[in-house]
């Protein structure tokens, strides 16, 4: 666990202000939350932000061509914030600010002391990534059982690259492994015998957040239902968890109401298109999912274990890192004691019923907003859209599937640690000769 943050820093290092996923759009989003604009602008027609103009100079040339030369070009540009001017960070505004949180503060806290465009978004990237690794690290210490699954996909490369981007994808990955980690604590830690009031509060937060991450990950907060009756006090569980669910599906509907106009901006009216489409032709759209699972779904696998970094896809890393890592996972998951026979059959349909409506809620919503009318196919789907779920995924394969290993828990760690090391520094040799 410890390698983790050497890595982050190298790739906040190596990889070039927004050349992450959207990070340029998540740049103007941040620096929204850190002069404390919660939701992006909107007057009459016109969406946006006034913000100072120079903090989009860094980023007006191709993006596809920014290199370590255009870094340095731009390193001594100051804010200056009397030359205003109104930007919109397109997609990105329809994010909820909490996922902005970690960004803004980092943001906020480098403009106390310089003001120089490019140091500014360094600080929100180190702070971004120093939240998320606070909570991966408390995912792992929670979490009964599974650990070394957790740590592997703290290695993921693509991972890593969304906790030291501008991306919410950091705080959607870590929160999402910290709360699967704190449900499974609760159920199977013989030493919380009782949920108390503090638990509850530490749940509602965690669904509250979680569900303000990205709406395609909110059936996550029915993973509530596989803690026992007996842990929650005179047994009222079924009142308690649907107290949580309620509260956090309202403030979950009251940010879609707010953003709203962000995304009726958005495709216009192909979205209500497809909405129209999928209801009255339900089993084509189930034609559509298949056919692109059946065309994209090796990719999917690949990508989400580190194929491709960066916005566009633009950094292609060796076939041997994103293998190796799948195979790792497997092997740690399947020969891993703790984890066997650990779900009755009730448990194991909650679990199964998450990760399938999570798939399908990816599924729809990327029909919905980005795939063409009559398309056969549905567009923008990335294999790092998964990992959020990845660990409940495997620590479900892992209950089932069984093999006899003598490995010792301490080689398992030291393997996930030496390989994981080795394989990221392929991964950053890759990044920095893209960018020379």
């Amino acid at each position: 666990m410890y390698t983790v943050p050497a890595i982050c820093i190298l790739y906040i290092i190596c990889i070039p202000t927004f050349k992450n996923h959207d990070e340029l759009y998540h740049w103007y989003r941040g620096y929204e939350v850190s002069i404390g604009r919660l939701a992006t602008g909107v007057e009459g027609d016109i969406l946006g932000t006034e913000m100072p103009e120079n903090i989009s100079k860094p980023t007006t040339k191709d993006w596809t061509k920014i290199t370590y030369k255009n870094v340095i070009e731009y390193m001594n540009l100051g804010l200056e914030t009397e030359k205003q001017t109104i930007l919109y960070s397109e997609t990105s505004a329809v994010y909820s600010f909490i996922q902005y949180l970690p960004q803004g503060i980092g943001i906020f806290i480098a403009r106390l002391f310089t003001d120089k465009v490019l140091l500014l978004a360094y600080g929100g990237r180190i702070v971004n990534m120093l939240v998320s690794l606070i909570f991966i690290y408390f995912a792992i210490k929670k979490i009964p059982f599974g650990k070394k699954i957790i740590l592997l996909m703290s290695y993921l490369p693509i991972a890593i690259e969304g906790f030291t981007s501008l991306s919410p994808d950091a705080m959607t990955i870590s929160v999402a492994f910290l709360y699967i980690s704190y449900i499974l604590s609760l159920t199977f830690d013989t030493r919380n015998n009782i949920i108390g009031k503090k638990q509850i509060i530490i749940l509602t937060i965690l669904s509250i957040i979680v569900a303000l991450c990205k709406i395609v990950y909110i059936p996550l907060v029915i993973l509530l239902f596989i803690i026992p009756k007996e842990k929650f006090k005179n047994e009222k569980k079924v009142n308690t968890i649907i107290f949580i669910i309620l509260i956090a599906f309202a403030i979950n509907f009251i940010w879609l109401g707010i953003s709203s106009i962000y995304l009726s901006k958005f495709r216009e009216g192909d979205s209500l298109v497809q909405v129209k489409s999928l209801l009255i032709h339900p089993i084509r759209y189930i034609q559509n999912c298949l056919y692109t699972l059946n065309l994209n779904g090796s990719s999917y696998i690949t990508t989400m274990f580190g194929e491709r970094l960066g916005w566009g896809e633009l950094i292609s890393v060796h076939s041997i890192v994103p293998y190796t890592l799948f195979i790792m996972a497997i092997y740690i998951t399947i020969s891993d004691k703790s984890i066997k026979e650990k779900f009755d059959v009730y448990q194991n349909l909650i679990i199964i019923f998450v990760i399938v409506s999570i798939i399908a809620l990816i599924f729809t919503s990327l029909y919905v907003q980005w795939t063409t009318c009559e398309s056969d196919s549905i567009a923008g789907i990335q294999g790092r859209y998964f990992i959020p779920i990845l660990p409940l995924i495997m620590i479900e394969i892992g209950n089932k599937v069984k093999i006899i290993t003598q490995y010792k828990e301490e080689k398992g760690i030291k393997l996930i640690g030496i390989t994981g090391i080795i394989l990221q520094i392929l991964v950053i040799s890759q990044i920095i000769i893209c960018h020379l």
